[in-house]
């Protein structure tokens, strides 16, 4: 980073005395510094009383104040079209698909456990466990269970259903030798 000029350089910058690289260089530091620009800014109001007392010099430094001002103003447009150019180029920040958000899964679980109860497939699903329950001997449940609960809870018993019917369904899969 380039070190800050002193107040008595803004002020002969301001005045409009110096080099044309003098110049040039602070024209630069300017362009990205914040802080130079303030102190840039307060010796120029404070060169205005100056002004006043030699009118042929103070339209000199006016007129170089001027110049110096928009090659600032000039430099600080190019940069921001540079940024605006750059910005431009860059690819658009990828957007996740709505069908990886987490509403869309419930959403569609929801749309799905409606259709299969307005069809009746669950109630199909119910009575098959109903049948397969009662031709197999029962089983011992895998479900914790509270000693001190006197009955199970339904959702218990679609669960050990369910799970009785999967086994046997993998049990006369591999019977079948893996065909299905």
């Amino acid at each position: 980073m380039n070190p800050h000029p002193p107040m008595e350089s803004w002020s002969r910058y301001a005045a409009g005395l110096g080099g044309a690289p003098e110049r040039l260089a602070m024209e630069r530091h300017l362009e990205s510094c914040e802080l130079c620009l303030e102190a840039f800014q307060a010796a120029a109001l404070a060169e205005e009383p100056a002004r006043d007392e030699c009118p042929k010099q103070a339209a000199l430094a006016e007129r170089l104040r001027g110049e110096a001002l928009e090659r600032v103003r000039a430099a600080v447009l190019d940069e921001l079209a540079r940024e605006q150019a750059d910005a431009e180029r860059r690819p658009p920040p990828r957007r996740r698909s709505w069908t990886r958000h987490p509403a869309f899964h419930y959403g569609l679980a929801a749309a799905l456990t409606l259709l299969l109860l307005g069809s009746g497939a669950l109630g199909e699903l119910g009575r098959q466990l109903e049948h397969a329950a009662s031709a197999r001997p029962p089983q011992p449940s895998l479900s914790t269970e509270r000693p001190d609960a006197g009955e199970e809870s339904w959702s218990s018993r679609v669960v050990d259903r369910t799970s009785r019917l999967l086994q046997e369904w993998q049990s006369a899969r591999y019977r079948d030798g893996g065909a299905s």
